[in-house]
């Protein structure tokens, strides 16, 4: 499963683990907080899905609501749980410590509670 949401952080993510997951199947999940609007530099997901079928990936794309960084990690997680899916791939963003402790992040989300490997990048 890709964690999509059209940021630098995501592409890295999906460039990155084109190598592990070529000629699979991918299920791309596109979320997005909503205290975020769509950032007008952001890569749109079909640009991420036709990067993956070039190189073989079968692509279904789900557009999931948006919600707070924590709804957001659980709905990865349970996406990732509904699909049966073995990997997700995502782009880690940090926030500061303080916004951290006090918001949780999707990134912490995940980290904490973790049932599928993850490829994260940066």
């Amino acid at each position: 499963m890709l964690a999509w949401n059209g940021s630098r952080e995501a592409t890295r993510a999906l460039h990155d683990s084109i190598p592990l997951i070529a000629g699979a199947e991918v299920r791309i999940l596109n979320v997005q907080t909503t205290s975020k609007e769509m950032r007008a530099d952001a890569t749109p997901c079909s640009h991420a899905a036709r990067t993956l079928m070039r190189y073989g990936v079968a692509v279904e794309i789900e557009h999931g609501t948006g919600g707070s960084d924590l709804t957001i990690g659980e709905l990865l997680l349970s996406r990732t749980a509904d699909f049966n899916a073995d990997l997700i791939v995502m782009g880690a963003y940090s926030h500061g410590h303080v916004r951290e402790l006090v918001l949780g992040g999707v990134t912490r989300t995940l980290l904490a509670s973790l049932t599928v490997p993850v490829l994260m990048s940066h």
